[in-house]
């Protein structure tokens, strides 16, 4: 493991879990300097910059500027948030959905550059690589197979990361760290589940009770702090402890579970959401009906561990994120869970 990093710039650091790595690396009195990074700048509605606003830093398609600014403000560590963009917390309409592959070759190519400051490479993936199904294990650890053929968004995101291993084994002085994320809720966040989770009531697919896992923002924030502090190198599942029935789920969140038909609801869908009847969202259909859990053995025993389980990312997490107040008696009946 390298040095702890001191001097670190966070890629996307707009987005909901860049904002709360940012906020998390800057209270920690070892860190001696945390840059936030957009590719844009932010400006108000008269066209000024704001005080506070984050860096805007072009690094693709020519990376040259972010060596500059690499070298310019002495950054040992990049933490890159925007890989997958199902995991920053964005809604999924406002993002794409393959992966950031160009700009993760571009970011490899400044962080790796001769004589450049940087030692740790800290990226935040995802765990949307494993397949989902019904002959899928439930239970995925990092060796576990991956789909790298055909063209899901899964394997967008394996050329990532492999090409950052590259980097690493192009450069021994540089530690990469490929954190594959489980879904995010908590304060701020807006991804596919945690979007559905926001509803009155969640589809509950007729004949299927799947095992699900959820990573609170906090959690996902303090692992990707933890492996700058400790030169973590390599590749970890992360997500908050335990796991969750999807009916359990909707009772600790205090939401109505509706029976649906396992099927999708295609070309109807947006429909059906307008019409606010519960139906299988095409981006969490496999997800609904067979679950999914990742194994975050390897990473506890390399020293994190995560601060909240599954019922309190419902409880605590869900409310946060729609401002509800819970049932009493879902308040009453959590603290025995």
């Amino acid at each position: 493991m390298a040095s702890a990093s001191t001097r670190i710039a966070v890629t996307d650091a707009g987005s909901p879990l860049g904002r709360r790595m940012v906020d998390v690396l800057r209270k920690r009195p070892e860190v001696e300097c945390v840059r936030g990074v957009e590719r844009r700048a932010k400006v108000g509605s008269r066209g000024e910059k704001h005080e506070n606003d984050l860096d805007a830093v072009p690094f693709d398609p020519d990376h040259r500027p972010f060596v500059e600014y690499l070298v310019r403000h002495r950054i040992d560590t990049v933490v890159q948030i925007g890989l997958a963009p199902d995991r920053v917390g964005r809604r999924a309409s406002r993002v794409t959905e393959e992966a950031d592959v160009i700009g993760t070759m571009c970011l490899g190519a400044a962080i790796g550059s001769v004589g450049g400051p940087v030692r740790n490479w800290v990226i935040a993936s995802s765990s949307a690589v494993y397949p989902i199904g019904s002959d899928s294990p439930l239970v995925s650890g990092e060796a576990a197979r991956v789909d790298s053929g055909g063209d899901s968004p899964s394997v967008a995101i394996l050329e990532a990361e492999d090409y950052a291993r590259d980097v690493a084994r192009r450069g021994p002085h540089i530690n990469v760290s490929i954190l594959r994320l489980q879904q995010l809720v908590g304060p701020g966040i807006d991804g596919d589940l945690a979007s559905l989770l926001r509803l009155p009531s969640v589809p509950m697919p007729i004949g299927f009770d799947p095992s699900i896992q959820l990573l609170h923002v906090d959690d996902a924030a303090e692992a990707l702090a933890f492996a700058c502090r400790v030169g973590l190198a390599g590749l970890y599942n992360v997500a908050s402890s335990g796991s969750i029935h999807w009916s359990a789920a909707a009772l600790r969140a205090g939401l109505r579970a509706v029976p649906v038909l396992p099927l999708g609801a295609g070309v109807a869908a947006p429909i059906l959401m307008r019409l606010g009847i519960p139906h299988l969202p095409e981006n969490l259909f496999d997800l609904l009906r067979f679950g999914h859990v990742v194994d975050t053995v390897k990473i506890e025993e390399a020293g994190w561990h995560p601060a909240h389980d599954q019922g309190s990312c419902l409880s605590s997490g869900v409310r946060s994120m729609t401002g509800r107040r819970l049932p009493r008696w879902v308040v009453a009946t959590s603290k025995s869970w």
